[in-house]
Parts: C-alpha cells; sequence; structure tokens
C-alpha cells in the first residue's frame, strides 16, 4: 500500500496549476495597438503587451528588449519581459528581470508573485515563500498569491500550513477547483482522508476534465481502503490522460492500476 500512495503522489505531483496571464498591474484607459512600426519605448512595450496577451511570448521578449534598450528605468518592461519568461520556463532569466522590476517598483505584487512562482519552479522554495507572503501583503485579496504559498508548503511537506493557506483562499474564491485539489492532496499526506475526499470531491465537481482531481481522490480512496473505487478513478483518469495525449500520466495511471489489482489477489 506504501508502494502505492507513493507512486499516486508522484503522479499528482504533475498537476500543474494554469494561472491567468492578467497583470495586476492592470493597463487601465490604455489600448493595446500592435503598430506595424513600433518608434519608441513606449510602442515597443505596447506591441509587447499585444504578444503577451496572444502567447506568443518570443516576439513579447523581443519588443520588451527594444523597449529596455530604450527606456532602461521602466519596471514595466521588466515586469512583462520576466513574465515572459517565465512562460517560455526561462525561469532563471525571469527572476533576473523580475528582481529589477521590483526594485524600480517595491510594491509590485504581480513581480513579487511571479518571481515566487519562477523560485517554486527551480525549486527553491525558501526564496519563493518571502516573494509569496510579499505578494499577498501588497494585494490581499488576489487569490494566486495563496496558490503559490500553498503550494510551496506541500513541496516543502508542511502541509498543516498548507491547508491553513488554502482555508484562507477558499474565504477569498470558494469556487477555485486549484485550491480545493491541493488542499486536498495535503489532507491525504496527513492521512487525513476524509477531510481529503470532501476537497477533492468539490474539486472534480469545480473542474470534472482534470484528470488530477481523480488521482488525488483515488489515495483518499486507498487511504479509507477503498481499492475498487480507487481503480475506478484512476481509470477516469487514465482516459483523460489519454484524450489529453499525456503519455506520461496514461503509463503512470496502468502501472497503479496494476498495483492495486496484484495486492487484491
Amino acid at each position: 500500500m506504501i508502494k502505492i500512495l507513493s507512486a499516486i503522489v508522484l503522479l499528482s505531483s504533475l498537476a500543474i496549476s494554469i494561472f491567468p496571464v492578467n497583470a495586476l498591474e492592470s493597463l487601465k484607459g490604455k489600448n493595446i495597438v500592435q503598430s506595424l512600426e513600433p518608434n519608441t519605448s513606449e510602442d515597443f512595450y505596447y506591441r509587447g503587451v499585444a504578444f503577451y496577451e496572444k502567447e506568443e511570448y518570443k516576439k513579447a521578449v523581443a519588443d520588451f528588449t527594444k523597449a529596455i534598450q530604450l527606456n532602461p528605468e521602466e519596471f514595466l518592461n521588466y515586469l512583462y519581459r520576466g513574465k515572459s519568461y517565465y512562460w517560455l520556463d526561462e525561469e532563471e532569466k525571469a527572476v533576473t528581470d523580475l528582481t529589477k522590476a521590483i526594485q524600480l517598483n517595491p510594491d509590485s505584487a504581480d513581480g513579487y508573485y511571479f518571481r515566487g512562482e519562477s523560485y517554486f519552479y527551480l525549486k527553491q522554495y525558501q526564496k519563493a515563500i518571502p516573494d509569496f507572503n510579499k505578494a499577498i501583503k501588497l494585494e490581499p485579496d488576489i487569490l494566486l498569491g495563496y496558490l503559490g504559498l500553498g503550494k510551496t508548503f506541500n513541496e516543502l511537506e508542511e502541509y498543516q500550513k498548507a491547508i491553513n493557506t488554502f482555508t484562507q483562499a477558499i474565504k477569498i474564491d470558494s469556487e477555485s477547483s486549484s485550491i480545493y485539489h491541493h488542499r486536498a492532496l495535503a489532507y491525504v499526506s496527513l492521512e487525513k482522508y476524509q477531510e481529503g475526499l470532501g476537497d477533492i470531491n468539490k474539486a472534480i465537481q469545480l473542474n470534472p476534465d482534470d484528470p488530477h482531481n481523480y488521482v488525488i481522490r483515488s489515495m483518499s480512496y486507498l487511504g479509507l481502503e477503498k481499492p475498487k473505487n480507487a481503480i475506478n478513478d484512476l481509470l477516469k483518469a487514465e482516459s483523460l490522460y489519454q484524450k489529453q495525449g499525456d503519455e506520461e500520466g496514461v503509463n503512470m495511471a496502468k502501472k497503479i492500476i496494476g498495483e492495486i489489482r496484484a495486492n487484491l489477489r
């Protein structure tokens, strides 16, 4: 049973929460227009933002780089280039730019949040914690800071701190499937399987197409000694992974199902 739970925990760690790309520093009163022939730092910045919003991050980086060359003291140029690097999985470059953005504007919650996320994916969890805390302090009603902080506590196996953080987040948004998903994982890690089951049921209600949710629920069922329920959930997860083209998820689900069935013989 321990090996099965360990394998499922490994699979659940593959879950990557999808965060919205809208900046906390909103562009109030601004129209983002792609200029065909940008000339000024502002021109390159706004075209870069347009590329960013279209998820064309490499083009965005090129424009923000030009904007920085023309105006190296504007924090938004570094902020958005750093965020673009983050989405390109170039976290070290993201940290460098976001650090510069924070130096130019220490009140940028967005800067602290994305630097915290970059540290998280670099597995520099102790550096991520103060950044998420700062983002929360600056924008206490924004969900993402709590989500990042709670996930970091989970990675550090500080599960009660994670639960407390996610509970605070639920007070802000009680309809976020990601929050219930990650709090369920913390409960299961503490062997509080019934509490985990309640949270993951809510996550599935809110997002029934996420295979990771069924993986977490299978963990709860295994802890509650309901292996057949666990198998059914893993079969559901396998099907969803298949639809998403996630072969790693499919293979892991199959492996765990096989181990559970072997233990039932």
